[in-house]
Order: C-alpha cells, then structure tokens, then sequence
C-alpha cells in the first residue's frame, strides 16, 4: 500500500483489535509501546518497513499473541526479555535487524513457540540453555550473529520436533553434543 509515516500510537485505542498488518509499506519512526495494550491482539505483522529503535518492552503484556513478526526493518537495541511473557506465542520473526546483546533465556518459556527467527542481527553471547524447553519448536533460525561458546546440550531435548536448525555464521565452538544424534 506504500503507507508512510509512522504507526500510529491511536491503534492502542483499538480494543477489540485481534489482527494487525502493516508489513510492506514505508513505515519509519518507532514501534509504540502503546500497542502492548491490545489485549485482543493475536496477529501482529509489521515486517518490511524501515521501523527503528527498540522492540518496547510493553509487546510482552500482549497475552493472546500468536504470531509477532518485526523481520527487515532496523530494530535496535537489545530484545526484551519481557517477550517470554507471551505465552500462546506460536512464531516469533526477527530476521534482519540491527538488534544486539544476548538471546534472553526468558525465550525459553514460549512452550506454544514453533518458529523462533532471530537470524542476521548482532546477537552475541551464548545461546541460552533454556531454548532447549521449547517442547513445541521446530524451527530455530539463529545464523548470521555473533553468538560464541558451545552449542547447549539441552537442545538435544529438541531432537523429536525440531526440523530446522541454522546457527551458521556465528562464532561457535566446541564439539556438537552427543544428545543431538
């Protein structure tokens, strides 16, 4: 739609609100933390923009979220470990984003997660042990970082329903454990 502009703080006002698209337009400006209100929301998509700054830390009061996606865009700063609050999330997207520091371990509380998407950020650290209790997933897309240390033997605990596991382009080290085979 070439929409530009920002996102409009006003759609917190939206109360009965379950499915939000933006995505493929020219969106700048910032994510408002207003949207965390949206307590109805289940679909949040705004991928494809040219959205800036941090993710708010108030998206993790979105209890009924199914499905966030904020890929290509030039998000910052370091990812909320308040996101671990969403609990029926099923597909977390934040592939291509200027987006730094550690995976939080909070993540690892996303039970319903199937997809988790943080591929060609700036995430650095190691990868947190408790990605392996997303009992659910079965993607996990992490290349393209600066993550180090050893892959966590708990992702071993993935082997009955994880399908796809990308880590490339990262600093990683160490033996592949042996609860992966």
């Amino acid at each position: 739609n070439q929409l530009s502009g920002s996102v409009a703080a006003a759609l917190a006002q939206l109360g009965a609100l379950e499915e939000l698209y933006l995505y493929h337009n020219d969106l700048t400006g910032t994510i408002p933390a207003q949207l965390g209100q949206l307590a109805q929301l289940q679909i949040l998509n705004l991928s494809y923009n040219d959205l800036e700054g941090p993710i708010p830390a108030e998206l993790g009061q979105l209890g009924t979220l199914r499905y966030l996606n904020l890929d290509f865009n030039r998000l910052s700063g370091s990812l909320p470990g308040a996101l671990g609050n969403l609990g029926n999330l099923q597909y977390l997207a934040l592939w291509v984003n200027d987006l730094s520091g550690p995976i939080p371990p909070e993540l690892g509380q996303l039970d319903k997660l199937l997809q988790l998407g943080l591929s060609e950020n700036h995430f650095d650290g190691p990868i947190p042990p408790e990605l392996g209790d997303l009992d659910a997933l079965q993607e996990l897309h992490l290349h393209t970082n600066r993550l180090t240390g050893p892959l966590p033997a708990a992702l071993g605990n993935l082997s009955d329903t994880l399908t796809v596991f990308l880590a490339e382009r990262n600093a990683l080290a160490g033996e592949v454990p042996h609860s992966f085979t």
